[in-house]
């Protein structure tokens, strides 16, 4: 298997193949004004090439290095967080089952309880079924008491109706009577009412006829005079 270079490995062979290619630079110049064969330069000319290609080569290389080492860190980003999570679902889980036989064992508890609660209840409702017969059997004899004291009480209350008949008709008669007896006191008091303002208007001219009669004394005693 081929060894893994790093980036800092790449970067420096990336820098030599450019030296390389500017030293080839170099010595096509002198070439250039230097009498060579060919066949050298031509070698020379090819070298380059191969190592401009190569250079190129190395530098999409290790563009893609670096994003194959971008992507590898956010994967490993994501698989530490995805550690995380697990953890913390593992915690979750552990406690979420401690909690469950925290509660199984309450529920165990609770049904134990409900189960001696259940038999204390049904000896209570056994005792209330013996209770409400005797009860039902005390509520057939009142009701045979009732049912008398029933009978024995419509005929009262028949007897209390037709009394209260009776004093209804008598109230109405009294009614009626004190009725007729209010419309005499109102004919009266305005009798009474008039009688004393004929009174009145007599006492009123008799003061009037004295005054005039004394009147005329004065005159004629002043007259004598």
């Amino acid at each position: 298997s081929r060894p893994q270079s790093s980036p800092e490995d790449l970067k420096a062979l990336t820098g030599n193949v450019n030296r390389l290619n500017e030293t080839f630079r170099e010595l096509q110049l002198k070439a250039m004004h230097q009498p060579l064969k060919g066949e050298f330069l031509d070698h020379i000319w090819r070298l380059q090439d191969l190592l401009q290609n190569h250079s190129d080569s190395l530098l999409v290389m290790t563009g893609s290095l670096q994003k194959l080492e971008g992507a590898l860190g956010s994967l490993q980003a994501q698989a530490a967080q995805t550690d995380r999570v697990i953890s913390g679902l593992r915690d979750s889980l552990n406690q979420q089952g401690d909690l469950a036989q925290v509660e199984i064992y309450r529920l165990s508890v609770e049904g134990n309880s409900s189960r001696l609660l259940l038999k204390h209840h049904e000896g209570m409702l056994a005792g209330l079924t013996s209770q409400v017969e005797h009860l039902s059997d005390q509520l057939t004899e009142v009701g045979g008491e009732v049912g008398s004291m029933n009978r024995t009480l419509s005929y009262d209350v028949g007897i209390h109706h037709t009394r209260i008949q009776d004093l209804q008709v008598l109230i109405s008669n009294a009614t009626e009577d004190a009725r007729q007896m209010r419309l005499v006191h109102i004919a009266m008091e305005q009798q009474l009412k008039q009688e004393l303002a004929i009174l009145n208007n007599d006492q009123k001219e008799n003061k009037a006829t004295k005054g005039w009669r004394a009147n005329l004394g004065l005159q004629a005693y002043l007259d004598c005079k």
